[in-house]
């Protein structure tokens, strides 16, 4: 079976409490291989572009030696260390590698969970909120804290 290095680079600016949702999010999709939202990949797809926009989009690029994955989007060098910045494309980002390599399972259920909370709008960031002074916005923890636990069900 062949090993895989995964490193993340952290450095687009926005600060170190993106890199730590993310691996917590990660971390939580692959233990709970086994759990289900009863969505499948393109409807999940579906529904997170229809609901969110650009700020959402993964990335990768996939080669015969290596891949990459990284967000579609630029960085937001202005809110860096502000703990709100939208986790979704990083983590979407991060759902691509285990779907790179076959785990299904674990990127459905990632998948589905970002596309839930998305959908109940109530633990996203100001720039999911109707204005980005939203007082029911959270923070980039909370975000990532809100798929976590729709992975745990």
């Amino acid at each position: 079976m062949p090993t895989h290095r995964v490193t993340l680079i952290p450095g687009d600016g926005t600060g170190p409490e993106l890199t730590g949702a993310t691996r917590r999010v990660l971390a939580a999709a692959v233990a709970t291989v086994g759990s289900s939202f009863g969505r499948d990949v393109p409807e999940a797809g579906v529904d997170i572009m229809e609901t969110a926009d650009l700020a959402v989009a993964p990335g990768a690029n996939i080669g015969t030696e290596a891949a990459v994955f990284a967000v579609a989007h630029g960085s937001a060098p202005k809110y860096k260390s502000q703990r709100k910045v939208n986790p979704a494309a990083m983590i979407l980002s991060g759902k691509l590698m285990p779907e790179h390599r076959g785990k299904l399972t674990a990127a459905v259920n990632l998948e589905n969970a970002v596309a839930a909370v998305i959908e109940e709008a109530r633990s996203v960031t100001c720039d999911s909120k109707p204005t980005r002074t939203e007082p029911t916005a959270v923070g980039t923890v909370e975000y990532a804290d809100a798929i976590i636990e729709k992975l745990r069900g």
